[in-house]
């Protein structure tokens, strides 16, 4: 079964304001919409096995998308066919990265289509495309995550926070997510901040906390706001002046807690602690050095490898090498192959590292 859908259908209650107001965006669009002059079809897939069918422009994909370009422009050019067929994301996402390409303008709907969309400006090769989403899932999805009752997406949107943690605790996004998402978020091993900063963070949204609640911002308060999210801060990590300075003064830790932190950093007996010791993945310094040997090209079986990862401020980064094929394979008894050499993160996609 195959149908015909719109590309958007916000565009149609006052286009000009809801396109950026670009003139050039709103005619772009109409174009889109209508399928006028249109010379490519796409039939995507959706999960209830219907086949929706997409119209564009080569030109105006190809100027936005190399990789558009290289299927219809490259050396091995998409063959004229009635329809490319899409099968590994819906018409949906199909049709918010189309309409971006054409107008540039705000397509995402809420962080669920967010994350699909991703997926294609990812595979297609979208920059703009690839940080709005991000940018969305940072700021909105961290509060629904809970409502969905989907482990996988709310360890992809923990994974986002991981990532861009250095701005995410210091937002007032922050600020305003539930304690449960907040004890979410503080006891991830691999938040990419010094303890200090979390602390700061933990002690910003308590604050927040007592504002909205309309009670005095007091240690002790504080410490009620948090509950349990004040043992998930691993206070024996920040050193003698920082809590000295901070909990020690403002009164968020107990004399006795405080006394018990002292006493465990430096006494030979050591007490126990309610909090953890062990340090999160956010070391600011490389943990080794990566020495890779790059293999004999004619052991090669695929044209790239990676080698083993190292973390950097807890972002694991590989060599990554990419034999240059024109054919997309490697002859062993071609030595002339140019060897391009990488160093990549593994992120989630769409975040940058810094």
């Amino acid at each position: 079964m195959s149908s015909r859908i719109p590309i958007s259908s916000s565009h149609s209650a006052d286009p000009e304001k809801q396109i950026a107001g670009s003139e050039i965006a709103y005619y772009l669009s109409r174009m889109l919409v209508s399928g006028d002059m249109s010379d490519v079809k796409f039939a995507v897939s959706n999960d209830s096995g219907d086949v929706k069918i997409l119209s564009a422009h080569r030109n105006i994909l190809s100027i936005r998308s190399d990789v558009f370009r290289t299927m219809f422009h490259g050396s091995l050019p998409e063959k004229c066919q009635e329809a490319i067929v899409i099968s590994d994301t819906d018409a949906q996402a199909f049709a918010s990265m189309l309409s971006y390409i054409y107008t540039d303008a705000q397509v995402i709907l809420n962080a669920e289509h967010a994350f699909r969309t991703l997926a294609c400006a990812d595979k297609y090769d979208l920059p703009g495309l690839i940080r709005m989403c991000a940018k969305f899932i940072t700021d909105d999805s961290r509060k629904s995550a809970l409502n969905w009752n989907t482990p996988d997406i709310v360890e992809g949107c923990l994974s986002v926070v991981d990532a861009t943690s250095v701005d995410v605790l210091q937002s007032d996004v922050f600020t305003t997510v539930g304690a449960d998402i907040l004890q979410l978020i503080l006891q991830r091993d691999t938040l990419c901040n010094e303890e200090h900063i979390i602390y700061l963070a933990a002690k910003k949204w308590a604050k927040e906390a007592c504002s909205r609640a309309a009670v005095d911002p007091s240690g002790t308060n504080q410490r009620v706001m948090l509950g349990a999210a004040l043992h998930l801060v691993r206070f024996p990590l920040l050193t003698d002046a920082q809590l000295l300075d901070g909990p020690a003064k403002t009164g968020l830790l107990l004399k006795s807690e405080l006394w018990d932190i002292f006493h465990h950093k430096h006494a030979a007996v050591k007490p126990d602690l309610p909090f953890r010791m062990d340090a999160r993945q956010n070391d600011s310094r490389a943990e080794g050095v990566i020495n890779y040997t790059v293999p004999d090209l004619r052991q090669l079986t695929e044209t790239f490898t990676f080698s083993p990862p190292i973390r950097v401020r807890g972002v694991p980064w590989r060599i990554m090498e990419l034999l240059d094929t024109a054919n997309g394979y490697v002859n062993p008894s071609d030595f002339s192959l140019k060897l391009q050499v990488y160093l990549i993160a593994d992120l989630p996609v769409g975040i940058e590292p810094e």
